[in-house]
């Protein structure tokens, strides 16, 4: 009797590790937001399919997906851009692949005057990442301001490089990679 208790717990235990996505649900039907505003890396369209990369999750774009500016206006996938500041709302859990990947509700982009700056930036660390003709996807792990401009982190997937740090010099406006 008490074997069979013991293999109840470790098959019970052994099945709550086997979960296949992240718990990403904010409670209300299984969207999920997230709080802080994050960059495009990436836009990804293979036939009718459209993805977009956002930090480290791929957002499937479909037709109920609703694009639109913090102005509240509609918006379509050919209007986003690399380096956009970006809130997205995904349509449920998140897949634990690399990178992670989930439908997308809602996609609001930040139109002020700092995202298209920082926008800008972003753009210019993934021309840099991309002109080296490494096949991998550019994921923003922290981006902050600096006296002298911006710190880029970066995680570049190839698995070679899993971190890079880029300094942007806003008065120079020269991008450099950091040793």
């Amino acid at each position: 009797m008490l074997k069979k208790g013991i293999i109840g717990i470790a098959a019970v235990l052994f099945l709550a590790g086997c979960g296949t996505a992240r718990d990403t649900t904010s409670g209300d039907g299984g969207d999920y937001r997230e709080s802080e505003p994050m960059f495009i890396t990436d836009l990804l369209t293979e036939g009718e399919m459209k993805r977009v990369l956002i930090k480290d999750i791929i957002y499937g774009i479909e037709e109920q997906t609703a694009i639109v500016n913090d102005k509240g206006e509609e918006l379509t996938f050919e209007d986003l851009e690399l380096g956009m500041r970006v809130i997205p709302e995904s349509t449920g859990p998140i897949l634990e692949s690399y990178p992670g990947q989930t439908g997308a509700k809602k996609i609001i982009v930040l139109t002020d005057d700092e995202s298209k700056a920082e926008a800008e930036i972003v753009r210019l660390v993934v021309d840099e990442i991309e002109n080296e003709g490494l096949e991998s996807f550019t994921i923003v792990r922290e981006f902050k301001k600096t006296e002298t401009g911006y710190e880029i982190h970066v995680d570049v997937s190839t698995g070679s490089e899993p971190n890079r740090v880029y300094v942007y010099d806003t008065a120079a406006k020269k991008l450099e990679l950091q040793p």
